[in-house]
């Protein structure tokens, strides 16, 4: 989570999504409103705590099994397997439906964290290949992610750096 906030995503916590926003045929924002505990520590949500963020697209992750019957009805355009789990072309983590990209859980495939977090990395990337073509853009089929940033790293580039000023001042002449 450090990461994500060095990267200043911003985090929600308790929204559930509400509507999405469409104008003119295209996704313009969505809506979430807060869920709070009343004092029996019942969950309820509060309509009038309610935030709209702006948005072209809008990308649903979620963990989740498909033994409930929201999930296999929202699934319904995708094609199951013999299993009743998406069948999901494991290098891309795409569907049937170009538009849908399922891995994890759902995919029935993933057996430990790391797996699904895997799945994740590989939706992503398809992902933004998908809408990147939807501008006509070909971005290739190797993915090109961030590599991961830990501050090690820049005690790497300073010491490179001090190394390659301590090699010239001594054979500068």
């Amino acid at each position: 989570m450090e990461a994500a906030r060095e990267e200043r995503c911003e985090f929600m916590p308790y929204c559930a999504p509400r509507a999405v926003n469409i104008k003119d045929g295209r996704i313009v924002s969505m809506q979430f409103v807060k869920t709070e505990q009343d004092l029996d520590g019942k969950w309820f949500e509060d309509e009038e705590q309610s935030i709209t963020l702006k948005a072209d697209y809008i990308i649903s992750a979620f963990g989740s099994t498909l033994l409930d019957p929201d999930v296999v009805a929202a699934m319904a355009p995708v094609k199951m397997n013999k299993w009743g789990t998406p069948e999901v072309d494991k290098t891309t983590q795409t569907t049937n439906v170009p538009w849908v990209f399922a891995g994890g859980d759902v995919a029935g495939v993933a057996e430990t964290t790391v797996e699904s977090v895997n799945d994740g990395k590989v939706a992503a990337w398809s992902i933004h290949r998908y809408i990147q073509s939807t501008y006509g853009n070909d971005v290739g089929t190797t993915p090109k992610l961030p590599m991961f940033y830990t501050p090690i790293d820049e005690v790497r580039k300073w010491a490179t750096s001090y190394i390659q000023r301590t090699v010239l001042t001594l054979f500068s002449g």
